[in-house]
């Protein structure tokens, strides 16, 4: 694949993009999406039910095959469908002056270093490294230091550039960190993206398993008014019965010591149910790609199936994340918010709100 073609699949990586396609969960299901509304709904749920562990057990196996940390000490900063102010965070960050390594054998497709390039204009990434891998994945390596990619490997970022045929091996450094491009400090970020179906998926599908023994927190439950915001608690009462907004602020600690510290971290599932019923709820398993952007994976009371959410639809800054809209009855209804983060930890409150 050529320099210039590589280089445009980049900037389509990076760019806001336009019309969702590919659905993830049926882009090989047999027929369209649109069929499944003809099948009652009891095999509806089993046939869905049946493709998603498929999709599962293949991961669960290439995580135990061969893919590794791209770095030899673990300390991960920032989680993978995070808010960015503007998009979703659609990869893992790591701090560490280190060496980077590639997650697992591959081949490399481009390096771009602006030391060893002077026509390279710094974009968000920094300096680059871009592999594939089997199973159609393709990892990303950004903000890396200067005149460092490749040199461990065998290879120069200049020889990179001219033989994209080259291999790479997982034991041997590709890069070192660097807080090249937009970035506010020396770490890497790196994202796995899926070709085959057109997304990109959290790394920790295919990475080994991390410690974190510390639950996720629900910060607060909020109604917002026309341009009022009322915090809620446990047992509230509310003289009110028209539209009202829902937010919540959670988040997660990958450990004791960040939970100490404050080093907020984003969560894998977020669930709201009203009266016992599923109200809303946020996946942040997968990012599908589309000409307008990352969205992310949820369900809704209003559309009773999966769908696809973008970035100003899941948060609302300040609130954190949207919950969708919601109009009381006169009686006493029940809010439970369900968090659960990438270790299997589970946090859950409930807010009794009596609506007068």
């Amino acid at each position: 694949m050529a320099k210039a073609s590589l280089l445009k699949n980049l900037n389509e990586h990076i760019m806001i993009k336009k019309n969702l396609q590919n659905l993830y969960l049926f882009k090989n299901f047999p027929s369209s999406l649109f069929s499944l509304f003809f099948i009652p709904i009891k095999s509806r749920v089993f046939l869905i039910t049946l493709f998603l562990a498929a999709q599962f057990s293949l991961v669960a196996g290439l995580k135990a095959a061969k893919y590794e940390y791209p770095v030899k000490f673990v300390r991960i900063t920032s989680l993978f469908g995070e808010s960015r102010g503007t998009h979703f965070h659609s990869g893992i960050d790591f701090a560490g002056q280190q060496a980077v390594f590639p997650i697992a054998d591959g081949r490399l497709l481009l390096a771009i270093d602006r030391k060893s390039d002077p026509r390279y204009k710094p974009m968000g990434p920094g300096n680059t490294v871009i592999l594939e891998h089997e199973e159609g994945f393709r990892s990303y390596y950004y903000h890396l230091q200067g005149a460092s990619l490749l040199s461990a490997n065998g290879s120069s970022a200049d020889n990179a550039n001219g033989s994209p045929a080259d291999r790479v091996e997982k034991d041997k450094a590709i890069a070192f960190m660097g807080s090249s491009g937009y970035s506010i400090g020396e770490h890497l970020h790196l994202e796995v993206e899926d070709l085959q179906r057109n997304l990109v998926m959290n790394p920790f599908f295919i990475l080994p398993d991390y410690d974190d023994a510390v639950k996720p927190q629900i910060v607060s439950f909020l109604f917002k008014i026309r341009d009022r915001v009322y915090r809620i608690k446990k047992n509230s009462k509310f003289r009110y019965r028209g539209p009202i907004e829902l937010y919540s602020v959670v988040w997660d600690f990958s450990n004791k010591t960040d939970a100490k510290n404050g080093r907020t971290k984003g969560v894998k599932r977020l669930t709201l149910s009203i009266d016992s019923k599923t109200f809303q709820v946020y996946d942040f398993s997968l990012l599908q790609k589309s000409e307008e952007g990352l969205a992310v994976s949820g369900q809704s009371a209003k559309a009773g199936n999966q769908e696809f959410y973008y970035f100003k639809k899941v948060y609302g800054l300040p609130f954190n994340f949207r919950l969708g809209e919601f109009i009381p009855s006169k009686t006493k209804h029940s809010f439970e918010i369900e968090v659960l983060d990438w270790r299997g930890n589970k946090s859950s409150y409930t807010f009794k709100v009596n609506f007068l």
